[in-house]
């Protein structure tokens, strides 16, 4: 794939006590970052490009920034948020080919939040 295909920017925040954080990290670390195949048997076409990490111990957040083809990774989100489930994800993303975005709060798999703005 080539970077043009490549629409959806996500940011992914990570709340949590940080050896909760750590363990998230090391169980869901793939050959080049997070692997949304690791720890989940997500099918979706997520495919990652690019991949920014942040670790803020102060604060008991994980930060990443990554590309995906064409949606945010929300099935993957649900299903991880169900193994971590005293982890807060919240995910921001924008769709530049649609411009379609929109704002995640999830935990144990259930939707807090969600904000879609055209």
């Amino acid at each position: 794939m080539k970077m043009g295909e490549y629409h959806c920017e996500n940011h992914l925040e990570i709340y949590g006590k940080w050896e909760e954080l750590k363990n998230f990290t090391i169980n869901n670390w793939g050959n080049q970052g997070i692997s949304f195949r690791k720890s989940s048997n997500c099918e979706q076409p997520c495919m990652i490009e690019y991949e920014k990490e942040l670790f803020n111990r102060e604060m008991d957040m994980i930060y990443y920034t990554f590309l995906t083809k064409n949606e945010p990774p929300e099935q993957w989100l649900t299903q991880i948020s169900k193994q971590y489930s005293h982890l807060e994800f919240n995910l921001y993303y924008q769709n530049k080919k649609n411009d379609k975005s929109g704002d995640y709060i999830i935990k144990n798999g259930e939707f807090y939040s969600e904000l879609i703005e055209n």
